[in-house]
C-alpha cells in the first residue's frame, strides 16, 4: 500500500538500478532520434520538438532514478552495517563461551590427572590375595587408604562444582562427563572405604 505522507520505503537496490537502467536507454533513444532526425517539414520540425520534451521530462526522471539508486545504496549500507554489527556481537559471544569452555576443560582436564594419580596410589597399595600385607604393614595401609578417600572426597566436590559451573553455562556436554566423572569416584571411594573397614576389623580382632 502507498504511503502518501512522503515517507514511503526506498526501491530495492536491483529495483533502483534497473529503473535507472530502462530510464538511460530510454535517454540514449532519444537522444539518438533527435541528433538524427530529418528537420525538412513541419511534421519532422513538430516530432523532433516533441522529443525534445519527451526527453527533458526523461532527464528529470534520470535525476529521480538517481536519487532512489542512492537512497537504495544507503539503505543497503544501513543493512549490511547492522548485519556486520549483530556478526561482531556474535563473534565476541562465540570467543567469551570458547574461553570459559576452555577454562572449564582445563579444570576438568586437571581433575582427571589427579585422579590418575590417585587410581595408581590405589593400585600400588592394594594388596593382592593378601600377598605382602604383614600385621606390621597394616597400619601404614590403613592411613594411606584414608588420606586416599579424603583426596577422593575433595576431588569428588571439586568435580560437582565443575558440573555445576558447566551445567549454568549451558555446557551440557561438559556437565554430564563431569557427573559422570564424579560418579566413577564415588563408586571407587566406595570400594576404598568397604577395604578400610574389611582391614581395620581384621586389625582389631
Amino acid at each position: 500500500m502507498a504511503n502518501d505522507n512522503g515517507n514511503a520505503q526506498p526501491p530495492g537496490l536491483r529495483a533502483a538500478a534497473e529503473a535507472l537502467e530502462g530510464e538511460l536507454r530510454r535517454f540514449e533513444s532519444l537522444t539518438t532520434a533527435i541528433e538524427h532526425g530529418r528537420l525538412d517539414s513541419e511534421k519532422q520540425l513538430k516530432q523532433s520538438a516533441e522529443r525534445l520534451q519527451e526527453l527533458f521530462a526523461c532527464e528529470e526522471r534520470l535525476g529521480a532514478h538517481v536519487q532512489a539508486l542512492n537512497a537504495a545504496i544507503t539503505a543497503a549500507q544501513e543493512r549490511q552495517l547492522a548485519q556486520a554489527n549483530l556478526v561482531r556481537v556474535r563473534a565476541e559471544e562465540i570467543n567469551r563461551r570458547a574461553e570459559l569452555l576452555r577454562a572449564l576443560l582445563v579444570r576438568f582436564e586437571s581433575l582427571k590427572d589427579e585422579a590418575m594419580q590417585l587410581n595408581r596410589t590405589l593400585q600400588e597399595q592394594m594388596p593382592h590375595d593378601g600377598q605382602g600385607l604383614t600385621p606390621e604393614k597394616l597400619p601404614a595401609l590403613l592411613r594411606v587408604l584414608h588420606d586416599l578417600d579424603e583426596r577422593m572426597q575433595r576431588l569428588g566436590g571439586d568435580a560437582a562444582s565443575l558440573m555445576q559451573a558447566a551445567d549454568g553455562e549451558r555446557f551440557a556436554e561438559t556437565a554430564r562427563q563431569a557427573e559422570a566423572f564424579r560418579q566413577q569416584l564415588l563408586s571407587t571411594r566406595n570400594r576404598v572405604n568397604v577395604l578400610r573397614k574389611s582391614l581395620g576389623q581384621g586389625n582389631g580382632s
